[in-house]
């Protein structure tokens, strides 16, 4: 393991900051995103040999995505050039990020160890730490929250929900002591999500749970497919069901914040949407507050909703097409663990994209990891299945 932290440097400093999402603030983004730009264009100097597959569909998608976003600056309300600069070195950032990880994928057990291993410290301390916070300055709506940039309960508990595959991951792979580590940072995990009382964080990780367990379970992309959906529709049936009670004590129950604006936020930004080019969008800097009876909503709160205000049909495609192609590269790849990983970790986020998400580039956040992580297993030029049958299980 420790000849992986020295020979994958690039990959070692996206683990870095995947984990310094959760206990860091927002200015350790910045040194940390400088160094893994020196390392990557010092070794695209030197011919570093790319494990990409750049001729892969979400790969050509996402750069695509990327570029089109950085240049939708331009038709954006307010914009100067200071904003195409920062939005295109933080677009460059990201492709970096997929090219570092990328790259380690000559050794997919080694990372998905060292990755599982750091988050697993960063989770027992983050949520330990904000424990520790609640207990002493209890909140006022008495929910978890996080530290620094997840001072809020539900981007504490949506964080948590896609990296709950990969600290079960760890749990199942890492021998020996680690494994305790891993487990305890499972069940820190499960607390913290009960205890941040945010439902679609809640949904997330069920999702990922199940999509993790079913992956390890049948590993053969057609059986996952079939089991997998069989338990999805079971899921949805549920919900569905619990959704449109009539018993109001019940709803009340599940959901104390009724939709926490949802419904009028999201129609709020669909009648903008109406109102501008609904094929090119507004701008990737186009953002709409949306007043209620208590307070001001920032932002669309959707994933989906937000690409497309900003981006339009174009972009809302390229970010479909970019999940799509990512999950059956992945699915297709069952075998490895690291690839039985990435599909949770996918599941999970385009469940939370529901509920949250503003911008597709933006400082380190949740779609990091729920995304361009995904997406970076995917677009890599795996080795032959004779070079890895010794990591399989």
């Amino acid at each position: 393991m420790n000849a992986f932290y020295l020979n994958s440097v690039p990959a070692t400093l996206t683990i870095w900051l995947m984990a310094s999402i959760l206990v860091l603030p927002m200015p350790a983004d910045s040194l940390l995103g400088l160094a893994l730009f020196g390392v990557i264009f010092t070794r695209l100097y030197r011919q570093w040999p790319f494990s990409l597959d750049t001729r892969s569909l979400p790969w050509l998608c996402a750069t695509l995505l990327v570029g089109y976003l950085v240049c939708s600056v331009a038709w954006s309300p307010f914009w100067d050039w200071q904003d195409i600069v920062q939005v295109g070195l933080r677009g460059l950032l990201v492709m970096a990020f997929i090219a570092a990880i990328a790259d380690a994928q000559a050794a997919p057990q080694e990372f998905l160890l060292a990755l599982s291993r750091c988050l697993a410290v960063a989770v027992l301390i983050a949520v330990v730490a904000s424990i520790a916070l609640w207990w002493y300055w209890p909140p006022d709506d008495g929910r978890l929250e996080g530290l620094f940039r997840l001072n809020n309960a539900g981007k504490f508990g949506r964080t948590l929900a896609v990296i709950l595959p990969i600290t079960m991951a760890g749990a199942l792979h890492d021998p020996g002591r680690w494994r305790l580590v891993h487990t305890a940072a499972c069940v820190a995990t499960v607390i913290a999500l009960v205890m941040t009382d945010t439902r679609s964080a809640w949904l997330g990780a069920t999702v990922g749970f199940i999509a993790f367990a079913v992956a390890t379970w049948q590993p053969q992309p057609r059986a996952f497919m079939v089991t997998l959906s069989v338990i999805g529709l079971l899921l949805l049936t549920v919900l569905l069901v619990i959704v449109f009670h009539p018993n109001p004590d019940i709803t009340r129950a599940l959901l104390p914040r009724a939709d926490s604006f949802r419904l009028l936020i999201w129609s709020a930004h669909i009648d903008a949407i109406r109102q501008g080019s609904v094929l090119f969008g507004q701008g990737f800097l186009a953002e709409l507050i949306v007043p209620s009876a208590e307070t001001t909503h920032r932002g669309a709160h959707s994933m989906y909703l937000s690409t497309l205000m900003q981006g339009g049909v174009i972009a809302l495609g390229l970010f479909l097409l970019v999940i799509a192609g990512t999950a059956v590269r992945v699915i297709g790849r069952l075998q490895m663990p690291l690839a039985r990983c990435a599909v949770a970790v996918l599941l999970a986020g385009i469940v939370t994209f529901v509920f949250d998400g503003d911008r597709l580039i933006d400082k380190l956040n949740l779609v990091w990891i729920a995304l361009w992580l995904p997406l970076a297993v995917a677009v890599t030029r795996w080795l032959p299945s004779g070079h890895t049958a010794g990591t399989q299980h």
